[in-house]
């Protein structure tokens, strides 16, 4: 289960989790068929380039 993000909460924290390991999610994807998808940074790293209809992607890995 993964928590809700809205426009008031564009900030992943330590309740979002990875869709793929349930790690703690670094990076969301936004896309225009398939919703939001959260991915810890090693998962990112494997499947980002495969998920069709990106649209934005939010990453946390390397924070400034």
């Amino acid at each position: 289960m993964t928590a809700t993000m809205t426009i008031d909460n564009p900030i992943l924290n330590r309740t979002h989790r990875c869709e793929r390991c349930g790690a703690a999610a670094m990076v969301r994807v936004t896309t225009e068929t398939l919703g939001i998808w959260l991915f810890c940074g090693h998962c990112a790293s494997q499947h980002l380039d495969a998920i069709p209809g990106v649209r934005h992607v939010h990453d946390e890995r390397n924070p400034v």
